[in-house]
């Protein structure tokens, strides 16, 4: 009994390890540059943010373009660009959360969420 129980805690335990946002990193600055890209029907934003090596970021095996990209397969991908084009335009700070993979784009790193302004935690 006691190890089925074991068992059962370490599969409902794995997902969330999995999620943990020590696999994920974050950057705050200002969104300096964007790019929408449309291809084969899927929509693409790649944007970067100011300074991004001075923020000490080393860009890794697959981040060769110092960007970050997510595409329209995200539920929020309207929002998000919004968002991000918004921040852009009036100068605010942002902080993107993102994996430090690159399976969206080969040269991007995937974003994961990005809140605008003060916003604590994010």
């Amino acid at each position: 009994m006691k190890k089925m129980f074991k068992t059962l805690c370490g599969l409902f335990l794995f997902p969330l390890v999995l999620n943990s946002p020590t696999f994920a990193a974050s950057k705050t600055g200002v969104v300096d540059a964007y790019a929408i890209y449309e291809n084969s029907g899927t929509k693409y934003f790649f944007f970067s943010i100011a300074n991004y090596y001075a923020l000490g970021e080393d860009p890794g095996t697959c981040n060769t373009t110092s960007r970050f990209v997510f595409d329209d397969t995200k539920g929020i991908f309207e929002l998000l660009s919004s968002s991000l084009m918004s921040a852009h335009h009036s100068a605010s700070t942002v902080n993107v959360n993102y994996a430090k993979n690159c399976t969206v784009s080969t040269t991007s790193y995937d974003v994961n969420y990005a809140c605008v302004g003060g916003l604590t935690p994010c």
